[in-house]
């Protein structure tokens, strides 16, 4: 019996430490060609590209050739509407997680040459409640910050990253990462599997 109990106390603890820190998952444009969709690359996340509503409008995310050499890792930013590399309060970058989001991070690049640029990241509930935001410093043009939300709550369904009216008009993203919260039901599952594997020995 003690095994089982051991075995058990083993699991909830993994449990607590998955749903504390969750997976980390990098989304990098260029380990994919210009110009790939990238609205499901990976299936905890869909990219779409919205508007000033948020709402998401017609236009693919894509692996996008900057051509400006402004990319903060590489050459590829996420583009959008057939390989626009630049970010804007009209062209939003959209994230909706399929699994609820504890930690998610985007490089952020000043895109125009004569004046500087900011841009924000901004998470939300599954009921649309904003629940923080990161708005970054003032970027001249191929210079670098990255925005990042924490919450430990696991509790970011969508997210958007755009720059304000104020803020600019070529701005561009790259290097999107991202942790998930597992789902409690897989640790519940592994503790019901244990307990009947018991007691049929």
């Amino acid at each position: 019996m003690k095994p089982i109990l051991s075995l058990l106390i083993g699991l909830a603890m993994l449990g607590r430490t998955l749903n504390a820190s969750g997976q980390l998952f990098t989304l990098e444009p260029d380990n994919y060609a210009s110009p790939t969709v990238l609205n499901h690359a990976f299936p905890q996340v869909t990219l779409v590209t919205a508007g000033a509503n948020n709402l998401p409008i017609p236009f693919d995310v894509t692996a996008t050739y900057d051509g400006f050499g402004y990319a903060s890792t590489g050459t590829n930013v996420f583009g959008h509407a057939g390989g626009i590399p630049f970010w804007n309060s009209d062209r939003r970058l959209r994230l909706d997680f399929t699994i609820p989001a504890n930690y998610l991070a985007i490089d952020f690049i000043g895109g125009e040459f004569f004046t500087n640029e900011f841009a924000r990241l901004e998470v939300f509930s599954s009921t649309g409640s904003l629940l923080g935001a990161y708005q970054s410093a003032p970027r001249a043009a191929d210079s670098v910050e990255t925005m990042f939300i924490s919450r430990p709550a696991g509790d970011i369904a969508w997210a958007v990253a755009y720059l304000p009216p104020e803020g600019g008009v070529f701005g561009r993203f790259d290097r999107l990462q991202f942790s998930v919260v597992p789902e409690p039901s897989l640790f519940a599952f592994l503790a019901v599997t244990t307990l009947a594997l018991t007691h049929r020995h």
